[in-house]
């Protein structure tokens, strides 16, 4: 059978004021027991969904939602039952005698507490008895040191007695006094952190209270949704390449973090990259006013170029309209339900959480930059980004099974291709030393000749082929009588405004490849030039 549900968005109660409850008793309010079934986390803030079933009577009675989170955003709470109800008020307010969940982080730390003041009892315990045996040593030396009856073999063996029982007892009371204050810090410690626990333990809870009207006596099963703020949510990546034949295969997880004052046990968790929407009031769009950029000019100072970086980023508005606020046009939000149920405490803790798995079919290339650095990189990439609803966020990088680096995913770039770098691959080996043979100075005329000579290795020290990209350079001239001439680049290609070659090679397992580039620099004798 098909339920009805009622629901009521309240925007017409978006006030705290408990007048009308306050003249009613506590008898007149029926405290409803409620469990939270579902928890949709924001960027920043959640929605919370409480469900439960009453018994309701005929007549008006208001209804008491207890033990709520603490910091509830007005005018976000909707209501709603499986039968038809009248509702006539709703107040949200906060509720003193009712505290916040106590997170189950502080019961164990107060557990442990009370485990280090057993300890430090039964420790202060012995160290009393070792005193009093040393208390006892004492008077007894004293007493047999005044005793005429002993011979000085007696009192030298009672002597030597008292000096390493005395002694033995000594290095006990230091032993436990040692003891005893580790504990006292460990437990001083521990007592500062729960204080500051139960600084938001002892905070009052929240409360919502519904009156409603019933035709009829029965059993309503009920549903509260409301927005809190106190909680957020942010992704994070473990990205996996375990050869070069196999797909990347990308582990997509979010790091939850809530202080709401209320505990979510044992819930499914939905995960948006939006915001929860709370008003009532239909947003109105603004003219979007395009300009080029301007040149202000500055009392005692040359004019100045502002904002060459965006084309609309301070606007140029009519004296007749208001200046519209900055706009970020956004992606449409994503939205994960987590396949798993959590449970995360009001303690501020970081929680991770499963999302999805994406096996990405990737194109895997290295690079080398000898004259820079001697290690080559391996990158990977992955065609049609959008179909995997990234996110900006930290990624950890893991290739052949072993933990590489970090990267960051810049989910807000526009190019179709995801570009991973998987950090040092020493299975591929690059060298690059000087051709001695061919490097050399000359005197021709007035201009003197220096020739450059490099030689580069790269070998494939792996049992897979690659595809490599080798890159160097020659210097550029900035003035007419210098002159740059190349001799051999080994088939790269040269980007003559910035000097750049590059090499694409591939090679099998096992192979090397040679490639020399050689290039003469001319310039008159009577200079030096600064490379």
């Amino acid at each position: 059978m098909k339920r009805i549900y009622t629901t009521l968005i309240i925007c017409v109660f978006a006030f705290y004021s408990e007048y009308g409850f306050a003249q009613e008793s506590a008898k007149d309010i029926k405290i409803v027991n409620s469990k939270i079934s579902g928890v949709t986390l924001f960027v920043d803030g959640a929605e919370i969904i409480r469900e439960t079933s009453v018994e309701i009577t005929k007549g008006v009675t208001t209804l008491s939602f207890q033990g709520l989170s603490r910091s509830i955003i007005r005018n976000s709470v909707q209501f709603s039952s499986d039968k038809n109800l009248t509702i006539l008020s709703v107040t949200q307010r906060s509720n003193f005698l009712v505290k916040s969940d106590k997170s189950l982080e502080l019961e164990k730390l107060e557990k442990r507490l009370s485990e280090l003041n057993g300890r430090i009892t039964d420790e202060s315990s012995n160290l009393s008895v070792i005193l009093e045996d040393m208390d006892f040593l004492r008077a007894n030396r004293s007493i047999a040191g005044h005793s005429t009856a002993l011979t000085v073999a007696a009192v030298q063996q009672m002597s030597d007695y008292y000096s390493n029982r005395f002694s033995a007892l000594k290095i006990k009371e230091i032993a436990k006094s040692k003891i005893i204050k580790e504990l006292t810090e460990s437990r001083d410690s521990l007592t500062r952190e729960i204080e500051h626990m139960r600084r938001d333990n002892t905070l009052p809870s929240g409360e919502i209270l519904v009156k409603v009207s019933s035709a009829n006596t029965g059993i309503y099963n009920l549903r509260l949704t409301y927005a809190t703020s106190g909680a957020s949510w942010k992704p994070l990546y473990d990205i996996r390449a375990e050869s070069l034949d196999r797909p990347l295969i990308l582990s997509y997880k979010g790091e939850v973090v809530q202080r709401t004052g209320e505990n979510w046990s044992n819930v499914v968790l939905r995960l948006s990259s939006g915001s929860p929407s709370v008003s009532g009031i239909l947003p109105k769009l603004e003219p979007q006013y395009l300009r080029y950029p301007q040149i202000v000019a500055i009392r005692g100072a040359k004019s100045i170029q502002r904002d060459m970086n965006l084309a609309y980023s301070t606007m140029e508005v009519p004296e007749s309209a208001e200046a519209p606020a900055i706009i970020s046009e956004r992606q449409t939000s994503v939205e994960f339900t987590t396949a798993n149920r959590y449970t995360i405490n009001s303690d501020g803790e970081s929680h991770i959480v499963d999302l999805t798995t994406y096996e990405m079919p990737a194109e895997y290339k290295y690079f080398a930059i000898p004259k820079i650095e001697k290690d080559v990189y391996l990158m990977a990439s992955v065609a049609e980004r959008e179909k995997y609803n990234l996110l900006n966020g930290e990624a950890n990088i893991y290739f052949e099974g072993r933990f590489t680096g970090t990267t960051f995913i810049d989910a807000e770039n526009t190019s179709d291709t995801l570009n991973f770098s998987l950090g040092r691959d020493r299975g591929v080996a690059v060298s690059r030393e000087q051709i001695t043979d061919y490097t050399e100075h000359k005197f021709i005329g007035s201009k003197k000749e220096e020739l450059n000579g490099w030689r580069t290795v790269i070998r494939n020290n792996k049992n897979q082929h690659i595809n490599i990209i080798v890159a160097d350079q020659i210097p550029v001239s900035t003035i007419d009588e210098i002159e740059v001439s190349v001799q051999n680049l080994s088939g790269g290609v040269l980007a003559r405004e910035t000097g750049e070659v590059k090499w694409e090679i591939s090679l099998e397992p096992s192979a090397s490849k040679q490639i020399d580039l050689q290039y003469i620099i001319k310039y008159p004798k009577n200079k030096t030039i600064v490379k």
